[in-house]
């Protein structure tokens, strides 16, 4: 058994691979491959930070694409701790990283985006506190633009629930639109259906549109730095904040 029951797993890609996939839909206002290459590393950055910030959790990065575990050694994460992730779809990649968590032995287990740099620590303090005392539900960071940012579940919601057979999440992908505004509800619905309850954290949003960039701009000027201080670099490199 881990030493630490609960586990908070952050989905990322490498920074290095295929860099010109990289934060396309930013280009508008931070054109350069290099750049926007930069700015991911330093969203990730942040928010492992924010991450590392919690008691007695272990944390993970659930890399892809497969075989894409370089650019991480920087984050202070043991390399048994980077866990590839599986599957053909986002759904699929989601269900394999929760089931890999939950064979490890975490008790509580909770995945997260990447592109957060300025979320507060006390949203992912209120999920694993909720799943460690409400081991019966599940928890859910609805995402402004309709999808959702983290997802937790306790090892009790699993089947068959016991240590030595393999633990099956419940089926809370399948027929969900993904990467559409309809994601989180089509979550919520599978979840109803497996009668599952789930609490709703506080809600945040994603940095992929340039609205959204400009956005975590007016956040970080000034005071707002310390929220998420490599972000903050990175954008007075791209001229984009001042310093």
């Amino acid at each position: 058994m881990p030493a630490l029951r609960a586990a908070l797993a952050i989905m990322a890609r490498s920074p290095l691979h295929a860099p010109r996939t990289i934060k396309t839909r930013l280009a508008p206002i931070v054109p350069r491959v290099e750049d926007r290459q930069a700015l991911y590393g330093a969203f990730l950055q942040d928010t492992v930070r924010t991450a590392r910030s919690l008691d007695q959790v272990a944390l993970y990065i659930g890399f892809a694409p497969p075989g894409g575990g370089e650019g991480f050694s920087g984050l202070g994460v043991p390399a048994d701790r980077l866990l590839p992730q599986r599957g053909e779809d986002l759904g699929a990649r989601q269900r394999h990283l929760l089931e890999d968590l939950f064979r490890r032995g975490h008790d509580e287990v909770a995945i997260l985006g990447s592109d957060l740099p300025s979320l507060p620590a006390s949203h992912l303090r209120d999920g694993l506190d909720r799943l460690r005392r409400h081991p019966a539900q599940a928890v859910i960071g609805p995402a402004e633009d309709g999808g959702y940012y983290l997802l937790g579940l306790s090892r009790s919601v699993t089947s068959p629930d016991s240590v030595e057979s393999p633990p099956v999440v419940p089926d809370l992908f399948t027929g969900v639109r993904w990467s559409t505004a309809h994601a989180l509800d089509d979550t919520l619905a599978r979840a109803e259906r497996a009668g599952l309850e789930v609490h709703r954290l506080g809600t945040w949003y994603d940095v992929d549109e340039p609205a959204h960039l400009a956005r975590l701009c007016r956040e970080l000027d000034g005071a707002g730095r310390a929220a998420a201080p490599a972000t903050h670099a990175a954008l007075v490199r791209l001229g984009l904040l001042a310093v």
